[in-house]
């Protein structure tokens, strides 16, 4: 057996074709790494230099204080404090350590896990995870801090509220941005919000969320691979807000508060020259401290289960029947079209009949012989259903318009309503049949379809009171402002007929028979209207006695007043739901009020 030798040929077709292959593979391999080199350096160099320089700097956002807010004397609304956050840095964090976290801070895993999945997966930008830190929750953070990488605790400051559940309505609370309000909020024409931004939710701070939130600073810091800080590298102060006074009288605020304590409904009072609003009041209410903290399940479902709805500022956002509050649209709409004069007179039996129905007067038995002054100073229902009828709807809803109803009073303050005026056409469109001759008595004497808001009301009176000038009510206080920049417009109306309903209501408060006996005060000329409204139909409770009836069907109970009369310098409107009649319930809360902003320092 002979061994068989092969000689090396490089000519070979099979040595050849191994070559072949081996330069393909090479030339690939350095094809592949030319595109690498060039993807890193040239098309992600400039991204990838920032994430280096991120993994030694740390830069974290200080939110800047926001502007303090005060009343019309200078006391302190809404001011400051410190608060402590905690942050998280997802790329040197342990997601096995979520579950820690999380017991410190009393928050759901899936809140936290909610808040990192924000992360791009590359950004070592802190991400905000709890604004509300107590401060045993800071100790335990920095007891942990040496086994809980990527974790750091911040100083901020959060909102404080010198009066926390009497101006909730007007202040409204910050809170962090949601995302569906990052979405709303973040247009060409506003300014940027990013995630974890404290935003206004409600009231002032909603309104002027824009001034008021400042702009905010940073701390960038070195640190060294494990993440642990070794300098301050740059500190950017943050800007604080711009302060703004408002045109409410805290005292007047706190007093009004305490009167409408026990009490469902609201109360607010207004310079009627200016429009400025002196007190708001809406009951229930909250406390709006609460809400600058971390808000447990309970507390939040206990505001959100009340039936009485005390997120709800009454004032501008509840829509009531307005009762006989109403009726000097009726009287101002009468004398303007000359369908009456001052000296007109009708008999009053106790009813009035129109086709087959009858409309009963609150007086059993009726008022007698009565002209138009009389049927205000005494409330007289036969005497307005008649009016109305005469005027017609259409007339009645020009007059209402004419008077600010049936749309929003401008305001500073968000989601205001704008009520109802009914007219012949607006039934047609909303129900599909005509306007009845039966429908008008009822809007006559304000019930039926109206409804009004009681700063719409108060604007009305307002205008009575100064002469017919329709005001824009306002919270924000501008020092150089005068009065025609808050008139929105002129009612038109001669001084004469305003003359008549003015007398009128001066009579409901001073006059025998007036339905106001409870708003006099001695050395003041108060005028004002009393209304009750009714929430159910009469027939509802026939001749059963007003205590009796389960207090959510009883009557609402409205006053609204003006004085002094000679030179008004303050209206007020009150509403006590349910509370009966406006004489009994309303009207003494707003004498209060009058007697306290007009007295002073006098009153004991």
């Amino acid at each position: 057996m002979h061994d068989e030798f092969h000689v090396y040929d490089p000519e070979s077709p099979s040595i050849q074709h191994a070559y072949r292959r081996v330069l393909l593979i090479l030339s690939l391999f350095i094809v592949v790494l030319i595109v690498r080199l060039w993807y890193l350096q040239i098309f992600m160099g400039s991204q990838l230099e920032f994430y280096s320089q991120n993994n030694h700097l740390r830069r974290i956002d200080i939110i800047a204080p926001r502007g303090n807010i005060y009343d019309r004397y200078g006391s302190l609304l809404a001011g400051n404090s410190v608060s402590y956050s905690l942050y998280i840095t997802p790329p040197e964090f342990r997601s096995a350590e979520t579950g820690t976290v999380a017991d410190i801070i009393n928050m759901p895993v899936r809140n936290i896990d909610d808040k990192l999945s924000s992360w791009d997966g590359f950004s070592y930008t802190p991400v905000l995870i709890d604004p509300y830190l107590s401060w045993e929750q800071v100790s335990r953070i920095l007891a942990e801090k040496p086994f809980l990488p990527g974790i750091s605790v911040q100083w901020q400051t959060k909102r404080l509220y010198a009066q926390g559940t009497g101006m909730s309505h007007i202040l409204g609370y910050v809170r962090e941005i949601s995302d569906r309000e990052l979405e709303r909020m973040n247009t060409p024409e506003q300014e940027h919000y990013v995630s974890g931004d404290f935003v206004g939710k409600y009231g002032i701070e909603k309104m002027y969320d824009h001034a008021l939130r400042g702009k905010d600073g940073a701390i960038v810091k070195l640190v060294d691979a494990t993440g642990k800080e070794i300098k301050t590298y740059t500190y950017i102060d943050p800007v604080q807000g711009t302060s703004l006074t408002l045109t409410i009288d805290a005292k007047l605020q706190d007093y009004t508060a305490g009167l409408m304590e026990s009490y469902v409904g609201c109360a607010v009072a207004m310079d009627p020259s200016t429009g400025s609003i002196l007190a708001m009041v809406s009951k229930p209410s909250y406390d709006i401290n609460d809400f600058s903290s971390r808000l447990t399940p309970d507390q939040w479902n206990k505001v959100l289960d009340d039936p009485f709805h005390p997120l709800e500022n009454k004032c501008i956002q509840g829509v009531f029947a307005p009762g006989s509050t109403y009726k000097p649209v009726l009287a101002i709409a009468g004398l303007n079209e000359h369908v009456v004069t001052p000296a007109t007179t009708i008999f009053d039996p106790g009813y009035f009949i129109l086709g087959n129905r009858v409309f009963h007067d609150w007086k059993k038995g009726g008022h007698g012989i009565v002209n138009m002054h009389k049927a205000l100073v005494q409330s007289c229902d036969t005497y307005f259903y008649r009016l109305g009828t005469l005027l017609g709807v259409d007339t009645i809803a020009k007059y209402a318009r004419l008077l600010g109803f049936g749309r929003a009073t401008g305001i500073d303050l968000p989601s205001e309503q704008a009520g109802l005026v009914p007219t012949s056409q607006w039934k047609e469109q909303t129900f599909h049949e005509p306007w009845y001759p039966g429908d008008t008595p009822p809007i006559a004497i304000g019930q039926g379809y109206d409804l009004v808001t009681p700063l719409q009301l108060l604007v009305a009176y307002a205008a009575i009171a100064n002469g017919g000038d329709i005001m824009r009510p306002h919270l924000l206080f501008y020092p150089t402002a005068t009065t025609s920049d808050y008139v929105v417009s002129k009612l038109g109306i001669s001084m004469k007929i305003l003359d008549v309903v003015r007398q009128g209501l001066l009579g409901v408060v001073n006059e025998p028979g007036g339905t106001a006996p409870g708003a006099r005060i001695k050395d003041i000329e108060v005028a004002g209207k009393t209304g009750t409204a009714q929430v159910i139909k009469e027939s509802a409770f026939k001749n059963v006695q007003e205590s009796k009836i389960p207090e959510i069907y009883r009557d609402n109970a409205w006053f609204v007043a003006f004085a002094p009369f000679a030179g008004p310098r303050i209206a007020v409107v009150v509403l006590v739901e349910h509370g009966g009649h406006g004489g009994f319930a309303s009207a003494p809360i707003a004498r209060n009020m009058i007697d306290f902003y007009l007295h002073g320092d006098k009153l004991p």
